[in-house]
């Protein structure tokens, strides 16, 4: 990706870094009249968005990249302005750490299978409670049109209906009070380490003109939110392709369960031993990591990670060496082994991330099994590495 600033873009830049992106970042003097297009994503502050030098396309560049614009000042005419130039997003300098990190990462992903709509990080200050209950201070993390999640002091349990009152800037001026059902509710913490509850709720029975406020805010038209829509991206970030077609075993289902494990793996596994980033929308809220352990085409196990139920929809941030872009994957938690880690199974592969998973199993070697097919238990390997003796 390309970072193109005057030196105000700093936390931007850390942020990028910490998410392992390889970043080229001009500034100043070293923005000239025609700069190297990016392959995924460009960020530029708003006077080298209005004053852009010309990309130049290289082969292996096939694609336009997300562009997003880091502005400090929000109104009607810029965001005109911007949409004429083909900014795709516009982001405020106030937007908070993490909601800023869920949304690079949503950026990230040129996946097929991505989400059909893009959660649209807000970070704001909200009420929220029961319906028979008194309000309570929270945030508004997220939102789309249908769906919105919000970090909350109080646990909500699913099914249960809440209401959000939406402050005068993304209300149109005045409080909008939203009301909506709880999908799921799971514990969190806040950046300064107080206990949380990140919740998710399907927005239910809107009347026209909240909905119609809604619709407003996710689809940018609404001044002072600080993400802020502005273009379609281009539909070859993410054209929705059918997944390719899975094999089907044409052996009966007893004799399927009674062949040796590793015959019926369609991709080999490989050593990973590496951090996995993991972001979950619907039930974290805050940076999560675990330990890669086996790695296939299909999927990866993780160590170390708790919070997530099986069927749980999150995406991966796999990483590779200390300067490569980690490669970003869609799954679903597809298995709970307790302490021995959770089984995830990819969503689709594109082509692009094939390769990518081919290059990281490449630099691992083959994970070979040393159990006994009929205890499969007991076999356990301890090795020490120890200095040479001379």
């Amino acid at each position: 990706m390309l970072l193109l600033d005057d030196g105000e873009l700093d936390r931007v830049h850390r942020m990028l870094q910490q998410l392992g992106v390889d970043c080229v970042r001009l500034q100043k003097g070293e923005i000239r009249r025609v700069v190297p297009k990016p392959r995924d994503l460009l960020i530029s502050s708003r006077d080298r968005t209005l004053e852009m030098p010309r990309l130049e396309s290289s082969p292996d560049v096939s694609l336009d990249p997300v562009w997003v614009c880091v502005h400090n000042q929000d109104f009607l005419p810029l965001r005109q302005r911007l949409r004429e130039l083909g900014v795709h997003f516009l982001v405020h300098v106030a937007l908070d750490q993490e909601s800023l990190r869920l949304f690079l990462l949503q950026l990230l992903n040129r996946g097929l299978d991505r989400r059909a709509q893009l959660r649209l990080p807000l970070g704001d200050s909200i009420q929220c409670g029961a319906v028979d209950a008194e309000l309570e201070p929270a945030t508004l993390a997220d939102l789309t049109a249908d769906m919105c999640r919000v970090v909350s002091p109080r646990a909500a349990e699913p099914e249960t209906v809440i209401r959000i009152v939406l402050p005068e800037a993304l209300g149109g001026g005045k409080r909008l009070e939203l009301q909506g059902c709880v999908v799921r509710s799971a514990a969190c913490e806040s950046h300064s380490g107080e206990s949380r509850y990140s919740i998710l709720m399907r927005l239910d029975g809107l009347d026209p003109e909240a909905r119609a406020q809604v619709e407003k805010l996710v689809r940018g038209e609404q001044i002072g939110t600080r993400v802020t829509p502005l273009a379609e991206r281009s539909s070859g970030v993410s054209a929705p392709v059918a997944a390719e077609p899975r094999e089907e075993a044409e052996e009966p289902k007893a004799e399927a369960e009674t062949a040796p494990r590793s015959e019926r793996r369609r991709h080999p596994r490989s050593e990973y031993g590496r951090r996995v980033g993991v972001l979950d929308f619907e039930d974290s809220d805050g940076p999560q990591t675990a330990l890669g352990h086996d790695l296939s085409l299909e999927g990866v196990r993780i160590v170390g990670h708790s919070g997530l139920a099986v069927g749980s929809e999150v995406t991966l941030a796999l990483y590779g060496g200390s300067r490569e872009e980690p490669v970003v994957m869609e799954a679903t938690v597809l298995r709970d082994d307790g302490e021995e880690g959770q089984a995830l199974v990819f969503k689709s592969v594109s082509d692009s991330q094939r390769r990518a998973l081919e290059k990281l199993r490449a630099a691992s070697p083959p994970l070979e099994s040393l159990r006994d097919t009929a205890r499969e238990r007991d076999a356990v390997v301890v090795a020490q590495v120890t200095p040479a003796q001379y």
